[in-house]
């Protein structure tokens, strides 16, 4: 994942997503939150929309899902 994330920063998202599909996609799930919280912290007032507990949750077992699935593959492939 590190490698992909190297290249998320860099801009290169191809090459991000050949090194590891997951990585980049956790990178980009970074990228979102650490604006957000930037801007939340700018303006002193939290969002609009708040995520429930149940959201947060579900998308967290999505990524966790694609990072185990990425893994298997790797590993069959050998």
């Amino acid at each position: 994942m590190t490698t992909s994330w190297a290249h998320f920063t860099h801009g290169r998202i191809s090459e991000a997503l050949d090194a590891n599909a997951a990585g980049t996609l956790l990178a980009g799930v970074a990228l979102v939150v650490g604006v957000t919280a930037s801007v939340v912290a700018v303006s002193g007032r939290r969002l609009a929309w708040q995520p429930r507990e149940t959201q947060v949750a579900v998308a967290a077992l999505a990524l966790a899902g694609v990072i185990l699935c990425e893994w298997a593959v790797r590993l069959l492939r050998g």
